[in-house]
């Protein structure tokens, strides 16, 4: 075997083992990107999943932001027909004060008052209301310039009373103005 035939075989198994070695790297490479590929889709699938997580949180608090807004609105309206109806309402009582059937409400609130607080009770009046009604038979009646209309009737201890005023009345029905206007508009 000359020297010729050894270059040629070195040669050859130089090439063999080069082509090895670039089928080799070739091969790494392909898996390398191969893995880059599949790490980024794993990437990318994790951040879409953060994104709609993220996207759907914004959503159900901006849903949750427009339904208190919207609610306040109509509290809003609720409490405006409210206080034009208690407006109304309150304009219609000074009218109702004026005129004879309120004289004939205090003797009836005074009656009823006399029955449920006895003989020696203290009926509690308006200014000018005093001599508007008959105070039954036993009781006092006395002028308060707070009370606006009605009247308050004290048992003779004072320890029990009844609050007739037309202030509490309204106090009363206001409640249940809030209930109705509620339901009508919800």
């Amino acid at each position: 075997m000359g020297l010729e035939e050894i270059l040629k075989n070195t040669e050859a198994e130089a090439e063999e083992k080069a082509t090895a070695i670039l089928s080799k790297a070739k091969k790494e490479a392909d898996d390398i990107r191969k893995n880059a590929d599949a790490k980024a889709k794993e990437v990318s699938d994790e951040y879409a999943l953060k994104a709609d997580r993220d996207a759907k949180q914004i959503m159900a608090r901006e849903r949750s932001r427009a339904n208190i807004e919207a609610k306040a609105v109509i509290q809003e309206s609720i409490d405006a027909e409210i206080a034009k109806a208690y407006s109304g309402l309150e304009s219609s009582i000074d009218e109702f004060i004026k005129g004879e059937g309120y004289a004939k409400l205090l003797s009836k609130l005074a009656k009823d008052a006399y029955k449920m607080l006895g003989s020696g009770s203290t009926i509690t009046v308006a200014s000018g209301d005093e001599n508007r009604f008959k105070a039954p038979a036993g009781c006092a009646v006395k002028v308060d310039g707070s009370i606006k209309g009605g009247m308050i009737v004290y048992s003779k201890d004072g320890k029990r009373y009844v609050d007739y005023t037309i202030g509490r009345m309204l106090e009363r029905v206001r409640g249940r103005l809030v209930k109705r206007y509620t339901e009508l508009i919800k």
